[in-house]
């Protein structure tokens, strides 16, 4: 008596890990006896294409399909075996997540952002993770922006998050991970990617300076906190109030030098113009942190006395007086006139 076949897949929905084994096993029950037993994905032919799939006949009327870590592009999907048309077999594939897990240091009050992508299907929910060194607890970082409003979760797709941070500020230091589920066997971690912000919470710097022309001085500028020296800027100004403020040149007779803890503005034969107001500052969350301010005093020759400033008055038969505007005094006092 000839009957059509019967066909029966196990197990007929499962759940596998990412990169973990997939089995199915098929059973074909006919008169007469089927030849051969073929698999189909998504209503395609399975193809032992790699040494990852393997297709093997158990008996007349058995077959069994192994997929070796396996992927969510390569096994989810709906599996028939004999015909498109037989019992389906569910296969869904747990999540995983990724992250560059490298260390990257930003100044405060930088933009920056880091990129998570995982993969699973159905496709995974990906939720972010902070904590501040190894051993301190985790925290969940919000999508609508952590406590100091300075990042924020966007995603761009279903299998991509990105973390941004806008003007990044110092208590952002810390460790970072993306978590991926989708529901199926477990989640998914990546690695830790860590971020490191430079800022500066204050400054210690030199005292005030009198030199004579010609001489050198030197200003010394030692940030706290976790200072980048290179982002350290000198600024000088002619007015106490920095509205005219430049800032310091790098040339051949004024050099700034970066030490172990320390900025160093070096002036060599100096001139009367470097006299000023000096500080240093460092990029904040909302503004420039800034220094005392140094007071620099270069004393020089003073000016002659402008000719056309010169008048007589009180002018008698045995004596007058002489009246002139005071010229620039080198920034000390004028001692005594020599008249001509």
């Amino acid at each position: 008596v000839m009957f059509l076949p019967e066909v029966i897949i196990r197990p007929v929905s499962v759940g596998v890990g990412y990169l973990r084994d997939l089995t199915l096993t098929c059973t074909v029950s006919s008169y007469p006896a089927v030849n051969k037993v073929t698999w189909y994905r998504n209503s395609r032919q399975v193809s032992a294409s790699s040494s990852a799939v393997v297709m093997k006949t158990i008996s007349a009327v058995t077959s069994r399909l192994t997929m070796k870590s396996v992927t969510h592009e390569v096994a989810c999907g709906n599996y028939n075996c004999y015909s498109v048309n037989s019992q389906t077999a569910v296969v869904t594939v747990g999540s995983e997540a990724f992250l560059n897990t490298n260390t990257t240091s930003v100044v405060e009050g930088d933009t920056f952002a880091v990129e998570c992508r995982a993969v699973g299907c159905p496709p995974p929910s990906i939720i972010w993770q902070f904590r501040r060194g190894v051993g301190e607890s985790i925290s969940i970082v919000r999508p609508a922006g952590d406590l100091d409003r300075q990042s924020q979760v966007t995603s761009s797709s279903a299998s991509k998050s990105i973390l941004t941070f806008k003007n990044i500020s110092h208590l952002r230091t810390g460790m970072y991970r993306c978590r991926s589920a989708n529901g199926i066997v477990k989640v998914g971690y990546s690695g830790f990617t860590t971020i490191n912000v430079y800022y500066v919470s204050s400054f210690l710097v030199s005292l005030n300076v009198t030199v004579d022309e010609g001489a050198s001085f030197q200003l010394s500028c030692t940030p706290q906190g976790n200072p980048l020296l290179s982002a350290v800027r000198w600024k000088k100004a002619a007015f106490v109030n920095f509205a005219d403020e430049q800032q310091v040149p790098n040339n051949q007779r004024i050099v700034v030098a970066i030490s172990d803890a320390s900025v160093t503005l070096n002036v060599a034969q100096c001139i009367t113009a470097d006299s000023g107001w000096y500080l240093c500052q460092f990029p904040g969350v909302s503004s420039f942190v800034r220094s005392d301010r140094i007071h620099v005093v270069i004393r020089g020759r003073p000016a002659g006395v402008d000719a056309s400033t010169v008048e007589k008055q009180s002018i008698y038969s045995r004596n007058f007086t002489l009246m002139w505007s005071k010229p620039f005094d080198g920034f000390s006092s004028i001692l005594y006139y020599i008249i001509d």
